[in-house]
């Protein structure tokens, strides 16, 4: 599919955030971090577009294991600062997703072992748990250097948090220096009416 086919489908995409879906906090500061590089006072830059609920929560990120936010918070903060920050929202999200990874994955071993990447996101079968109270994550090699991630039953989606799973699932494969060229694609998304949505990975 070409970018500008991809563009066209995305726009048609829908969400649903009306649940009680949850995610860490701990996936809200890592896209605080990637929003300090650009702003000294977050609340301040992204004031125009929160309500001071939302607010609140970037001024104390909730901290602790086992901290929560709702899904709900978390797409739209990532609006806001996509809004704020201006030009491609679609490529903030992925940088959203990006930052993420690195601060979530930090303690990843560096070094290039061809095999690292399928056990990474085969392990992402369980801690898929550790980050959101909804759906269910399930990885399946399909080449030496090739994975597929399906990920279904999500009873809330959006398409932000779609692009910042590709953001996210590339920059952990730049994490453990992967040969490359690192590919990710979303081949189908729920936010479109399917029943999983699917990553064919390869590197």
């Amino acid at each position: 599919m070409s970018s500008e086919a991809e563009s066209d489908a995305r726009k048609k995409r829908g969400e649903r955030l009306e649940g009680d879906a949850r995610v860490a906090a701990s996936v809200l500061r890592a896209h605080l971090a990637w929003a300090a590089e650009r702003w000294a006072d977050i609340p301040a830059a992204l004031r125009p577009h929160l309500d001071e609920a939302a607010l609140s929560l970037l001024r104390e990120p909730p901290a602790g294991y086992g901290a929560t936010i709702s899904f709900r918070d978390l797409v739209r903060i990532d609006r806001a600062i996509a809004a704020a920050a201006g030009g491609d929202a679609e490529q903030v999200y992925e940088a959203l997703g990006r930052s993420s990874a690195r601060v979530n994955l930090a303690g990843l071993s560096h070094g290039y072992d061809p095999e690292q990447p399928h056990r990474l996101f085969q392990s992402m079968d369980v801690l898929h748990r550790t980050f959101q109270d909804f759906g269910r994550s399930h990885y399946e090699r399909t080449g030496p250097r090739a994975g597929r991630i399906r990920i279904e039953h999500y009873e809330e989606y959006s398409p932000v948090f779609c692009l910042g799973g590709r953001g996210y699932y590339a920059e952990a494969l730049r994490t453990l220096e992967m040969p490359g060229p690192v590919v990710v694609e979303e081949v189908a998304c729920q936010c479109s009416g399917d029943p999983a949505c699917v990553f064919e990975l390869s590197w």
